[in-house]
């Protein structure tokens, strides 16, 4: 009965799904409504699903008919267009985060870029860490042109693929990120690569490990500053330390070429490296190692301090 009025406003599958679709009455037996599906698995149905679909050939004017978008929609990208912490699919402007979280969702390596547009800008977090969990590069306008700043509130890049992956940061600053370990960046996969190059990663701290820089598998700085970071709390902890950057198992190489690692620090106890503290070989190619320090005597190698860091 095209004629029928709600209640009920759904058919048996609940809100979205209308009783009446497309002039007819729903019950629901079989499902004929487009599905508001949490196609990428992260537990919440929002805006970012709806990305996932139109990027996978969804119809997307079907979408926006039956739920009334009047906004239009934006195509998924991996050019950062705007320094908005957000996912928003309707404002026509690509996010860091809506780019990670994109790329993370597509099969294969990956790399972000940033338009042109974004040469001075500050991506301010707002919605704390950066998660990445698939081969990425990100390639920024130079460090002097884009910066990220997690605003002292959380820690900024948080690389949480375990497998043999390799990721690369380009062109950007890193700074404001703050975490128990890895205040920066972080990357707990042992046989992970990360490369950083033409970059600066400044003012991080961490309470226990790499204010800077924590990384379990290989690092590689390329013309890369990493200064004023600090490993400020007293956990007392084995395995800690590496103001600037932590480099915690011998299963990777710690290769720094042309870059300069200055004025970092580590002030609590048994936390030592107050630039580096490496467990893996360790390569030196024309770079800076200078006033770095620890100020606890239980805490050695204010510049570097290598040896394995245990488990």
């Amino acid at each position: 009965d095209p004629a029928f009025t709600a209640p009920p406003d759904f058919d048996q599958h609940g809100d979205p799904f209308t009783r009446v679709h497309n002039g007819r009455i729903d019950i629901g037996a079989y499902e004929a409504q487009p599905l508001l599906a949490d196609v990428n698995g992260d537990m919440v149905v929002n805006g970012l699903d709806f990305l996932l679909i139109q990027a996978a050939g969804g119809d997307i004017a079907r979408w926006n008919a039956e739920y009334g978008v009047t906004a239009p929609m934006e195509q998924p990208s991996l050019v950062v267009t705007t320094d908005q912490d957000v996912v928003d699919p309707f404002d026509g402007e690509t996010s860091l985060r809506e780019a990670i979280e994109y790329a993370n969702d597509l099969a294969g390596a990956d790399t972000i870029t940033f338009d042109a547009s974004m040469a001075g800008k500050t991506i301010l977090l707002a919605e704390g860490e950066l998660d990445i969990n698939e081969d990425l590069t990100i390639i920024g306008l130079g460090a002097d042109q884009v910066t990220i700043d997690a605003q002292q509130q959380s820690r900024v890049i948080n690389i949480t693929d375990s497998s043999a992956s390799s990721y690369r940061i380009v062109g950007l600053t890193i700074t404001g990120g703050v975490d128990r370990e890895g205040g920066g960046i972080l990357s707990l996969g042992t046989y992970q690569s990360l490369t950083i190059e033409d970059s600066v990663v400044t003012g991080n701290s961490a309470a226990w490990a790499g204010g800077g820089i924590h990384v379990d598998g290989g690092l590689e700085l390329i013309r890369t500053v990493v200064s004023n970071n600090t490993v400020d709390g007293d956990f007392g902890i084995p395995g800690g330390g590496g103001g600037g950057i932590l480099q915690r198992f011998d299963d990777g190489d710690l290769i720094v070429r042309q870059s300069v690692i200055t004025g970092n620090s580590t002030t609590g106890f048994s936390q030592p490296g107050g630039g580096v503290r490496a467990s893996g070989d360790v390569f030196f190619y024309d770079s800076e190692l200078s006033n770095n320090f620890t100020l606890e005597r239980s805490s050695p190698g204010g510049g570097f301090s290598t040896g394995i860091l245990g488990t």
